[in-house]
């Protein structure tokens, strides 16, 4: 499981910030306290409103970019079989979903993905070797580098298009965020694989 949260704060890693100051990162505490906090305001009898529950963190810890990734399935069977057969049977499956809020657009980003193996045992199958392809993809398909450029750049004062250019905005009314760049800007991210 540390493996995979590694994965998300790489993914999210900056580098140069701790030099240049461009984002703040959202105290550890204080960010568990407002996940407990949106997730018993927010529970429904299928589980919790996680939309809603990333809008509520945001609020509660002043963040501008809000990922929360979830491991919702993880298993690993390993069926024996009789002594003149030497291969043993693996049934593995993993599936994780990652939701981004970026506070300034509103936008929430909603990725899912699983892998299921049903085979001879390899190593290729186990459930942490899926777990981390899932990952991968959830990360790569939400594309959080992107949205930390533009945090970036709005703390910089330059606005990140999507095409690649890059222009001088006004400073004192960043596009992508509510906060003055002398101030910086917070993201955060909170893990639920336990």
């Amino acid at each position: 499981m540390d493996a995979l949260e590694e994965m998300v704060a790489r993914d999210l890693h900056m580098p140069l910030n701790d030099t240049m100051g461009w984002l703040t990162y959202v105290d550890d505490r204080a960010l568990m306290d407002a996940y407990d906090s949106a997730c018993g305001q927010y529970a429904t009898r299928r589980g919790y409103d996680y939309p809603v529950v990333l809008r509520a963190m945001a609020d509660a810890v002043e963040a501008d970019l809000v990922v929360l990734p979830i491991l919702t399935t993880y298993y690993e069977e390993i069926y024996y079989t009789s002594i003149f057969y030497e291969e043993n049977f693996l049934h593995s499956g993993a599936a994780v979903r990652l939701l981004v809020y970026d506070r300034a657009t509103g936008e929430i980003i909603d990725r899912r993905d699983a892998r299921l193996y049903a085979d001879e045992d390899q190593p290729s199958g186990r459930a942490y070797v899926l777990a981390g392809e899932v990952v991968r993809n959830v990360l790569a398909a939400a594309n959080l580098r992107a949205h930390l450029c533009d945090l970036r750049e709005t703390a910089r004062g330059v606005s990140y298009h999507k095409k690649g250019l890059l222009h001088e905005t006004n400073v004192q009314q960043p596009q992508f965020c509510a906060k003055t760049p002398a101030s910086g800007v917070k993201y955060e991210y909170a893990t639920n694989f336990t």
